[in-house]
């Protein structure tokens, strides 16, 4: 097995207050009912922990964080008692205050979506697990995508989107195992491919908890029911002449797209498979080539030449992450449906605000706390035009 680039500690604590310090890309849920509090600057936070069938999870370690919208205020962690709540009294309230509440259970963590905190009010966090099934799953592949771009002559960067569908009501793991540790899930990675990392800004893996097996990215987590996206990214190294890419894809596969750029001639791409499209010309930095592929079932490999037409391209132009975060925000309408002639445009301007915030940051123009703050908040924008898709729903974490 090969070691994956970037991967930190095994802490999951840390993981998780790392990403609830970050903006949540979910939209805000707001569940209050009365309370009982008298004082007009303090509220009670209620955490509900309930499994799949609606019964309240006792004794379950839970984790919450209040945030002011610009970083943690404070946190607190307990245990639920035999109903499955988990009641924090008498939490200092301030403008814009939001909790949001994390639980490690059966060896996954989950997340509530962030929750408006208001004086006198009490705010309910419902915060939802899945059992682990015995049997095993049966995922499927929404849709992959693979963004190419080249560095140099012969080296190319990709980022890789995976929206992965697991039908079933509970959680579980493949029934594969690897060195004794079950496998819940396999995301696809060409053999070839050099520093395999997670991109950790975007979500949806834990670097603690994967392992690099030839041409498969495992997660050693059990993979929830719903819908979840992950993003890796690597490097392919061709050389100058190029060389044949393979994907193996280890589920039905309902759709794979790729794009390659910017710049519609900077990368050669020759696929039986693959299809070719009109240019993408309204992402930051484009034109982008674009093929799309037919339903792969799974164990189908998918097969291109990839090889340059141009040597040399600069790349300060554009951000792979903004491009990144715009095609989480278009996969559910390839496959579920359109959107309004006005949303194109929006998408078009958080993508490139995003960008820009990245460079501005490269280049020191702005500090960390601003650009992630202001980034975070881009992202988020983004997120809402969806056409009522959430990113992650009920969230759970990585």
């Amino acid at each position: 097995m090969r070691p994956l680039a970037g991967t930190v500690g095994n802490n999951w604590w840390d993981h998780t207050r790392v990403g609830i310090g970050l903006v949540t890309l979910g939209a805000t849920l707001n569940l209050i009912s009365p309370s009982t509090a008298q004082d007009s600057e303090v509220t009670t936070v209620l955490v509900q922990v309930t499994d799949e069938t609606g019964t309240g999870v006792s004794d379950q370690e839970v984790y919450v964080v209040i945030s002011d919208g610009d970083g943690v205020v404070e946190d607190f962690t307990g245990n639920t008692a035999l109903d499955g709540f988990l009641r924090l009294t008498d939490i200092t309230v301030g403008a814009q205050y939001t909790a949001s509440a994390v639980t490690l259970f059966q060896d996954y963590p989950y997340r509530s979506l962030e929750t408006p905190l208001i004086p006198g009010v009490e705010a309910v966090l419902p915060l939802n697990v899945f059992t682990v099934s015995p049997d095993a799953s049966n995922p499927h592949i929404n849709v992959l995508h693979m963004i190419i771009n080249v560095l140099q002559p012969g080296i190319y960067q990709v980022i890789q989107l995976v929206e992965v569908l697991n039908p079933s009501e509970t959680a579980g793991f493949t029934g594969e195992s690897l060195d004794s540790r079950e496998i819940g899930l396999v995301i696809p990675v060409p053999p070839t491919a050099a520093n395999v990392a997670p991109v950790e800004q975007i979500g949806g893996l834990d670097p603690s908890r994967l392992s690099l097996d030839g041409n498969r990215l495992l997660d050693l987590r059990p993979l929830p029911p719903g819908v979840h996206q992950m993003v890796i990214q690597y490097e392919l190294l061709p050389g100058t002449g190029g060389a044949d890419i393979e994907l193996t894809v280890p589920y039905p596969t309902a759709q794979v797209t790729v794009l390659a750029g910017p710049g519609i001639d900077s990368v050669e791409i020759r696929s039986d498979q693959l299809i070719e499209q009109p240019p993408a010309t309204d992402m930051p930095g484009g034109p982008f080539a674009y093929w799309t592929s037919d339903v792969f079932a799974s164990g189908d490999t998918l097969r291109f030449r990839l090889g340059p037409q141009r040597p040399m391209l600069s790349t300060a132009s554009w951000s792979l992450l903004a491009l990144a975060v715009a095609l989480l925000a278009s996969s559910a309408a390839s496959i579920w449906g359109g959107r309004s002639s006005e949303q194109p445009q929006q998408r078009a301007l958080f993508v490139a605000q995003i960008a820009q915030l990245d460079r501005d940051h490269d280049r020191g123009r702005i500090s960390g706390s601003d650009y992630h703050a202001r980034r975070g908040q881009a992202i988020e924008q983004l997120m809402e035009i969806q056409s009522g898709h959430s990113v992650t729903p009920n969230s759970p974490d990585a």
